[in-house]
């Protein structure tokens, strides 16, 4: 008997089901216990409360929505993972001299949610460029001048 096989139980995946932590679970119970408290005759599961809940909610989420699971769930690196794939997208499109900061501010104001973005390090970055562009600029200068020297010698 022990040589016997024994049969695999598969699990049986949904991938339609949600899990829900032990807090709202308590918020479900409290709910469904109101429901029976106050409205005599209705039974109801918790799975249906649950669904009437959800579709009786808007569509969109409200802003304060946004702005609080923004406050719980913000990645600065899933941020960053976007704003890549939108640089990608505007260089795509032919977009002249698209900026991740630019992107994030473009959509940050169109959300109505302001993202986080520290400023500091942009500034320094945008300084190091000037510097940079500037002696190119003065070399180009002394070289129109040098051959504007050269021209006016010839003459």
């Amino acid at each position: 008997m022990d040589d016997a096989v024994k049969p695999i139980r598969k699990r049986n995946k949904n991938p339609d089901r949600v899990l829900i932590s032990a807090e709202a679970l308590e918020h479900v119970n409290v709910w469904k216990a109101q429901v029976a408290d106050q409205v005599p005759g209705v039974k109801i599961t918790r799975n249906d409360l649950v669904n009437f809940i959800i579709l009786t909610h808007p569509d969109a989420l409200s802003v304060p929505e946004l702005k609080a699971l923004e406050g719980k769930y913000f990645d600065q690196v899933k941020l960053a993972e976007w704003a890549i794939e939108e640089l990608k997208r505007a260089l795509g499109r032919g977009e002249k001299d698209p900026r991740i900061l630019d992107i994030i501010a473009e959509r940050s104001s169109s959300s109505g949610i302001k993202l986080r973005v520290k400023k500091v390090k942009v500034e320094t970055i945008e300084n190091t460029q000037k510097l940079e562009k500037t002696p190119q600029k003065q070399s180009l200068f002394t070289e129109k001048e040098s051959q504007n020297s050269i021209v006016n010698s010839e003459e």
